[in-house]
């Protein structure tokens, strides 16, 4: 493992252990690596439904913007959504 995959997993564990909640670690990912997707979130917090998540995180303030991105594989094409933090929360 080289330098710079320590310090994230060193993040991650940062993230997780100062999350109060599934929505309060999606927020702290974002403000730490700049963006999650449904992958991550399932992956690293158990989030089943992300979209919930930043529904309710937009709810209180935080201004989030979705990309869609696509690829490709050896099956074909697939798309899915890459999620932003564009501005801090309201005060």
């Amino acid at each position: 493992m080289n330098k710079v995959q320590k310090l994230k997993e060193r993040i991650l564990g940062t993230v997780r252990l100062n999350a109060k909640s599934r929505g309060e670690a999606i927020l702290l990912h974002l403000k730490v690596y700049g963006s999650i997707n449904q992958y991550d979130a399932l992956q690293l917090y158990n989030v089943l439904n992300l979209t919930k998540q930043i529904f309710n995180l937009t709810a209180k303030g935080h201004k989030i913007s979705r990309t869609e991105v696509m690829k490709t594989d050896d099956i074909g094409n697939y798309t899915y959504s890459e999620y932003y933090l564009t501005a801090e929360a309201k005060n």
